[in-house]
């Protein structure tokens, strides 16, 4: 799932897992489970670290029964999640065309480009809620502009000055990708 999650999103994910034991004076212990997670976004590297507790109080039924409880719980607002995209999809075209480009392994910039322009469209040129006017900006300028990307640019000739600091290929994907899976996610949220 954390793949997926960063194949689509454009972020390098990383999670580890390890056990802790807290040893009490008394003799007993308790274990806890704590995770991870590594993104790295740009250049700039994130760590975040969950900890997991077990009540002690629960015997080993019940904890099971509450880790099957809370699995079939995510496994159904998974599903309802999907089905609404699905839904989604039925009813705006917009949708699967932003699926579909986002399934693309390496997008070109006409890809990423489009990406970006189908979402802008669908939601009547305002995407302030998922980029800021300047980050739009520059991601425009940066994919259309045959200095920053040569041949594979948007357009062949240029009409403004490149950004101050384009964007690179991983940064664009990264972008494109971002606002196609934040939009996305939009439909799969309940009515």
């Amino acid at each position: 799932m954390m793949s997926r999650f960063s194949e689509l999103d454009g972020t390098k994910l990383g999670i580890q897992f390890g056990p802790v034991r807290l040893h009490h004076p008394n003799g007993s212990t308790n274990r806890h489970i704590f995770a991870e997670l590594h993104a790295v976004i740009g250049n700039a590297s994130l760590v975040a670290t969950a900890t997991v507790t077990r009540n002690p109080a629960l015997s080993d039924e019940e904890h099971k029964k509450l880790l099957e409880e809370a699995a079939a719980r995510a496994e159904e607002q998974r599903r309802n999640a999907l089905v609404r995209r699905a839904t989604a999809a039925l009813q705006h075209p917009r949708v699967l065309e932003v699926m579909k480009l986002m399934s693309i392994p390496e997008p070109t910039t006409t890809e990423l480009g489009h990406i970006v322009d189908l979402v802008q469209d669908a939601c009547g040129g305002n995407i302030d809620r998922y980029a800021s006017a300047k980050q739009l900006r520059r991601f425009k300028h940066s994919i259309n502009d045959p200095t920053v990307f040569g041949l594979g640019a948007r357009h062949a000739v240029a009409k403004t000055e490149p950004p101050a600091q384009p964007m690179n290929i991983e940064e664009a994907r990264a972008f494109a990708r971002g606002i196609g899976a934040a939009w996305l996610k939009e439909f799969e949220k309940d009515a």
